[in-house]
């Protein structure tokens, strides 16, 4: 469903990325620099604003990666993190552990209690009343080429886990849903050699920063906007059979 797709530039990721359709007041114009400018709207931007102190979210997250990586010494942090994301987004209103561990392999488990804590964690902040979910990427100190990196590894292991979870009598997605989806194939694509800082001109650094973090906000949002879109339509599939 998802594989097949060519590498693509941050700037043909843009160009890809349409969630203008999603009804929800959530739109994406396109500039010409390298990658999906989102734009989300007043009160829906600040109505999935995480309530939380930055502080207490860096903290969280940290202990997250730490969960991951003692979890499953053969999958970066945050492809592991995107896997647990999408496969609890297919609106079944229920995450089976033991599903996930035969979706990723026992083999690539260094700790299943270190599993269980952090797909627990991870559940919890997707679900959280005060919107303080997070995709689990690199930090906005890192370099621009480890963020890239990360993003594309956190998209393509959503994928994953998305198509892994599926039910079969709900697979014909909302149109909303095939957007976003389509959105993150692009950005699994991307290739963080394009975006080495050693490479780069001086004005392009600050582009790629503002970019990165307009990307991330796209991710962040979208995961949470499918969550919603695919318990509606499992809820009304469900009410119509």
């Amino acid at each position: 469903m998802f594989v097949g797709h060519k590498r693509q530039t941050l700037a043909q990721a843009s160009d890809s990325a349409n969630a203008a359709r999603l009804g929800l007041k959530i739109q994406s114009p396109f500039v010409t620099t390298l990658s999906i400018q989102v734009v989300i709207v007043g009160s829906v931007r600040d109505s999935l604003r995480p309530s939380i102190h930055p502080l207490q979210l860096d903290q969280s997250m940290s202990e997250l990666r730490i969960h991951a990586e003692m979890a499953a010494y053969s999958i970066e942090p945050e492809e592991l993190h995107g896997m647990v994301c999408g496969m609890a987004v297919n609106g079944n209103h229920e995450f089976v552990l033991s599903d996930f561990i035969d979706f990723v392999g026992i083999d690539a488990l260094s700790d299943q209690e270190s599993l269980g804590t952090f797909v627990n964690a991870a559940l919890d902040e997707l679900h959280d009343q005060n919107m303080i979910f997070q995709p689990l990427v690199a930090d906005d100190e890192d370099p621009i080429g480890k963020r890239v990196e990360t993003i594309a590894n956190w998209a393509g292991g959503f994928l994953a886990g998305f198509a892994a979870g599926l039910d079969g009598e709900h697979a014909d997605l909302p149109v909303d849903v095939q957007e976003i989806i389509k959105d993150l194939v692009a950005l699994s694509s991307l290739d963080p050699e394009d975006y080495r800082e050693e490479d780069l001109e001086p004005g392009e650094m600050e582009e790629h920063e503002a970019s990165l973090v307009e990307v991330h906000e796209y991710v962040r949002v979208s995961t949470m906007l499918i969550l919603a879109l695919m318990d509606e339509h499992v809820s009304v599939e469900s009410a119509i059979d």
